[in-house]
């Protein structure tokens, strides 16, 4: 009985033993160390800053595309004539008509004659081929044959004549009335109801308001500026053009380029074609300010472009990331963004070459690892 308390005793006392060993000897456990957070993106190699072309604008004056000084071709005093300073004209509505009875007469006279040379002709036109046959048989002289063929052509000359005339009094007639050339506002009226017109001076103005024109004068000076303008590179391009007295803008093509300086001012003349506005109507002799005309490329010009979406706002400035090869992580670059066109932006400090994400940038930090979307970009040729 002894025997067997005492092996229990020492059972016991070995597991104490053993315990407080293992207490003792247990290995300890390693701190948490943070797995850094992976994110995918998309390089951007930056590119050789290339030229940015420079342009600067020009007043200019509108002018009507079509303007005339309508007159009649011949006298005679004016019948009817509704007409009103500043009126807008449809094409082929008929303006003012002279009294025409003394063109109708002499178109009625010269009918009627040409019929009596008509049937005179038919007569000695039959006297001829008589006269041709007897002669021809032996029967009459050559001189009288001679004589009925000359008659014969003398009145056929004299029919010609007068139907050369007849034609020149209709067209008088048709020229007493005066029909708009084109649809036009009135401008200038000369003339009133029942006065004289005199014929081939002008009896009023009309000017084109669909069809409109830009003239701008470019100073001599600044000519050695715009040298891509005399090469014909932007004759057919549309301009902007901005009308400042109407707070609105519209489009203008450039037509053509006068490389003749103008002896009064010394400047240079671009022409631009332009329609109507639908929304807002522009009159002849309204300034208008041509943008975005083309000038040389300078080196202050030069700027490199990013993609817009790069960038990124961060403690009160502009960032974006630039990617390390070497350690495959991420570096924050503070840019000064400049002008934007389209998707892209003008950025200075960034050499060629340097390797930044191309967007996302807020999500974003030093601390993650990076995997490439596009790894191909690290192998591309600067």
């Amino acid at each position: 009985m002894k025997k067997k308390k005492f092996l229990l005793m020492a059972g016991s006392a070995g597991l104490a033993v053993c315990a407080a060993v293992g207490m003792t000897f247990r290995k300890p456990q390693e701190p948490d160390v943070p797995v850094p957070l992976s994110r995918t993106v998309k390089l951007h190699r930056v590119a050789s800053a290339q030229a940015v072309p420079q342009t600067v604008s020009y007043p200019g004056r509108i002018k009507a595309r079509n303007h005339a000084d309508l007159f009649f071709r011949v006298s005679g005093p004016v019948m009817e004539n509704d007409l009103e300073l500043g009126m807008n004209i449809e094409k082929g509505r008929m303006l003012m008509r002279l009294d025409p009875r003394d063109y109708e007469r002499e178109v009625e006279r010269l009918t009627h004659h040409i019929a009596v040379l008509n049937s005179q002709f038919v007569y000695k036109e039959q006297e001829y081929r008589r006269m041709k046959r007897l002669f021809q048989n032996n029967a009459v002289s050559k001189a009288n044959y001679e004589l009925s063929l000359s008659v014969r052509d003398a009145a056929a000359a004299e029919i010609r004549e007068q139907e050369t005339a007849l034609k020149t009094a209709r067209d008088k007639l048709a020229d007493t009335r005066l029909a708009a050339p084109f649809s036009g506002r009135i401008t200038d009226l000369k003339i009133e109801k029942h006065e004289m017109a005199k014929a081939n001076e002008a009896v009023l103005s009309l000017q084109s308001l669909d069809e409109l024109e830009i003239t701008v004068n470019v100073p001599e000076g600044n000519i050695p500026q715009m040298p891509q303008l005399g090469t014909g590179r932007f004759l057919g391009k549309t301009f902007p053009v901005y009308f400042p007295g109407r707070n609105f803008r519209h489009q203008a093509v450039l037509e053509e380029f006068r490389p003749v300086t103008s002896e009064e001012n010394g400047t240079y003349e671009l022409r631009f074609s332009m329609k109507q506005p639908e929304h807002c109507m522009v009159f002849p002799g309204m300034t208008v300010e041509v943008l975005n005309l083309p000038t040389l490329q300078s080196r202050e010009s030069r700027k490199t472009r990013i993609p817009f979406s790069a960038l990124f706002r961060k403690d009160g400035g502009v960032f974006v990331w630039e990617y390390l090869p070497d350690t495959k992580r991420l570096m924050r670059r503070a840019v000064k963004p400049g002008r934007i066109q389209g998707k892209s932006v003008e950025v200075e400090s960034l050499p060629d070459g340097t390797l930044i994400v191309a967007a996302g940038g807020s999500w974003l930090s030093e601390s993650h690892q990076i995997t490439l979307l596009n790894p191909e970009v690290l192998h591309a040729a600067h």
